[in-house]
């Protein structure tokens, strides 16, 4: 709605918005940094076993690959 009356960020903030979701997009789901953060968190928590952190991991992975990164993808695709 602010583009359509004439609102825009400038030029630069959008560059640098590019560039960091290219950056985002880059490391394989596995490897992005929502999952390795959760890693970190979830490496914390003492009463959650092994197998039930690698399954959430694997989930959180599944999650970035199916959503977050198309939805990321879809912001740098053109107008």
């Amino acid at each position: 709605m602010q583009a359509r009356q004439g609102v825009v960020p400038p030029q630069v903030a959008l560059e640098g918005a590019a560039t960091q979701i290219r950056a985002l997009l880059k490391p394989a789901p596995a490897d992005s940094v929502f999952v390795q953060s959760l890693r970190r968190k979830l490496g914390k928590v003492a009463s959650i076993a092994p197998a039930q952190r690698e399954a959430l991991l694997a989930q959180a992975a599944s999650a970035v690959g199916e959503q977050t990164n198309p939805a990321y993808a879809r912001l740098l695709a053109p107008g």
